[in-house]
This record gives C-alpha cells, sequence and structure tokens, in this order.
C-alpha cells in the first residue's frame, strides 16, 4: 500500500496502518533524534514521543501525501524542546548506579556508543551530518533525501561525499551496534499506542506546527 493511502487510514484510526508507518519510519525519526541527542536512550525516548505526537496529531494533518515532511518537522520541532529544556553541564550517574548491574552495563555501552558517534558526527558541517544520519541511520536513499530536505540529488550526493571519507569507517561500526540495541518496531508500536491512550483524547498538536 502506498504511503498516501496508509496515512489517511491510520488517521482515521487504523492501528494497522499506524504500526506500518512506524515500522517504515522508526529509523528516520530516530536517527534525526539522535542527531540531537547523541545518547542512544534519549533518542529512543524522544523516538516515542515523536510517534505518540503523530498518532494524536495525524487527523489534523491537511495533505497526506507530505506525510514525510511533516514528520520530519514534528521530530524536529520536538528536538528543539527537548534540547531546551536540558541542563547545561553532565549529568551525574548515579541513578545508573542503583540499577542491577546487567542493565548498567548494558546502559553504558549505549553512552559510550552515543558518545563515539556524537564525537564522529560533531566534526561534519551540520548540513553532512543531517544527510549522513538520514542515509546510514535512517536508510533513505539520496532521491528520498532529496525530497525530504528540498534539494537536488546532486547536492545530497555532494554532501554525502563531503562527510563520508571522514565519519565512515568510525560511524558504520558503531551504527551496526546501535540498531542491534533498539527495540523491535512491533514494540515501539505497543508502547507508542500505550501512551497514547484512547484514540479520541485530547493532545496538544504545537509540535506540528512547522515553525
Amino acid at each position: 500500500m502506498e504511503r498516501t493511502a496508509l496515512v489517511r487510514q491510520a488517521a482515521r484510526g487504523d492501528t494497522e496502518a499506524f504500526g506500518r508507518l512506524v515500522h517504515e519510519y522508526r529509523m528516520l525519526v530516530y536517527g534525526i533524534c539522535l542527531s540531537w541527542a547523541h545518547q542512544p536512550a534519549e533518542a529512543e525516548d524522544l523516538t516515542q514521543e515523536v510517534f505518540v505526537r503523530v498518532y494524536h496529531d495525524l487527523p489534523r494533518l491537511r495533505e497526506p501525501d507530505k506525510f514525510l515532511g511533516w514528520l520530519r518537522q514534528v521530530t524536529r520541532n520536538l528536538c528543539r524542546m527537548w534540547h531546551r529544556r536540558q541542563p547545561v553541564g553532565p549529568v551525574p550517574l548515579e541513578a545508573e548506579r542503583e540499577r542491577e548491574d546487567g542493565a548498567a552495563g548494558a546502559e553504558l555501552r549505549r553512552r559510550e556508543l552515543g558518545d563515539l558517534l556524537a564525537q564522529t558526527l560533531a566534526q561534519l558541517s551540520p548540513k553532512s551530518r543531517e544527510v549522513l544520519v538520514l542515509h546510514y541511520l535512517a536508510g533513505c536513499s539520496e532521491a528520498e533525501i532529496a525530497a525530504l530536505l528540498g534539494v537536488r540529488v546532486a547536492t545530497v550526493k555532494s554532501r554525502l561525499h563531503e562527510g563520508r571519507d571522514q565519519a565512515k569507517r568510525q560511524l558504520l561500526p558503531v551504527v551496526e551496534e546501535l540498531l542491534s540495541m533498539q527495540s523491535s518496531s512491533a514494540e515501539m508500536v505497543q508502547q507508542v499506542l500505550a501512551r497514547c491512550g484512547s484514540p479520541g483524547c485530547a493532545c496538544p498538536s504545537v509540535l506540528t506546527e512547522g515553525r
């Protein structure tokens, strides 16, 4: 089924259609969130937040064929709001030490990977960084990225080339391990739906406003 038809069905409350949208675009949203949060745990939480908003605000989307750009805007808006709420300086790890050793160890490894990925991405220009995240983390093709960003395919290729040689060898192994640690799309759908409550409940839609 094409994307626009899925969007229309999901907007009418079809949870199966919504689940397919989550499965299709989960890594795109996660990639954008990770480029802001740098830490896998925070990025995954933000990804859930995005799809909670999408679930409630989708019926208000007037042009379903523009879903992808709308989704990107929702994600970026939520990430900006998250970023404004963050404290300045490092966050203490006392809460992590209170967890069981296994869980704390896994979380520590996620943080280490996130730090490494953040260091790699920080070396790149913002434009190249976004393109690399969309290509390697979200799995978007050059044509899809061009359509999403509103630029030519040649521009996407140029930005990829700018950052690829510098980041690729460090980035790809980190991405591979990070992806293996993420929850499945099916798990995320269940988590999002559990947080959404009833389909008709009120939910603020400020994040969907293009700003």
